[in-house]
């Protein structure tokens, strides 16, 4: 049945939206690089969905202004040393570009080290298979949570047999490469992790999707979406986290942030603000 649900919400999300064109951003930081990478760049125009929104009264979303709810699906490499990191896959398919966006950026398939996934939404894992069903990244370590590989076993299997690191599960507050350390994130899935990134004189938080729409979640974290397993759990990690990335001023890069999605969090009283990285 997982394997199926998972195939369905692929199929699903292959048919709504158009494709983006091919992105990429390069930040050059003391110990590390990062790549952010456009996998859906989403036409800002889109219609809304509000029935999506837990948190708003009907009222407030009958009055959300045309195109706010747009968002982007970006992925990220970060290059440390002899490292290769990409974090999470996008949609894969006909749908995703990630793989484009990567060679913008100087990067083939082979180059990637590990594959290090914040979670197993279609959104985040489509591109983990080849046109073929064959691993995309083949010289690549799959790193997942465990306890999402426990919630979705049959993902987990289907994915990790071509990826010749095999699959390697970490649990929360572990490394899970030199400088990568994996924090709970739990609430929008059972395994929802994100990735703190210490590269010495410079910090980079991998935000997953603490965050899907800018435009309504920065103003009112308290709003979840109904694809949060837990919307109360999934509320709580998005204040919990973004409160210490604002008091400690370490820069986010964010899957459903508006591409390039890098920059830094701020807050004024319950509401948060993002400014993107130069």
């Amino acid at each position: 049945m997982q394997r199926l649900f998972l195939l369905v919400m692929v199929a699903v999300a292959a048919l709504a939206g158009a494709l983006g064109a091919v992105e990429m951003k390069h930040y050059a930081w003391d110990g590390m690089d990062v790549y952010a990478l456009a996998d859906v760049d989403r036409d800002p125009n889109a219609a809304n969905k509000p029935e999506l929104l837990i948190g708003l009264t009907d009222a407030e979303k009958a009055a959300l202004p045309a195109g706010i709810m747009a968002n982007s699906v970006n992925c990220f490499v970060v290059k440390m040393g002899k490292d290769v990191l990409l974090f999470d896959t996008g949609y894969g398919g006909a749908r995703g570009h990630l793989v484009r966006s990567m060679a913008e950026a100087g990067f083939k398939p082979e180059d990637i080290t590990a594959v290090i996934i914040t979670h197993f939404h279609p959104d985040h894992i489509g591109g983990l298979l080849n046109s073929e069903g064959g691993a995309a990244f083949p010289n690549a370590r799959l790193v997942v949570s465990r306890v999402e590989v426990e919630a979705f076993p049959q993902a987990a299997m289907e994915f990790a047999g071509g990826y010749s690191g095999g699959l390697v599960t970490f649990e929360w507050d572990q490394a899970v490469s030199d400088g990568v350390t994996a924090r709970n994130a739990s609430g929008h899935t059972p395994g929802h992790t994100v990735f703190e990134i210490d590269g010495g004189s410079a910090k980079l938080l991998i935000l997953a999707d603490l965050i899907h729409f800018a435009g309504i979640q920065l103003q009112r974290p308290e709003v979840a979406v109904t694809y949060d397993s837990d919307p109360s759990a999934a509320v709580a990690a998005r204040k919990r986290i973004f409160d210490y990335a604002a008091e400690s001023g370490t820069t986010v890069a964010g899957m459903h942030l508006p591409f390039p999605g890098v920059g830094k969090l701020s807050k004024a009283g319950s509401r948060y603000g993002f400014a993107g990285a130069e």
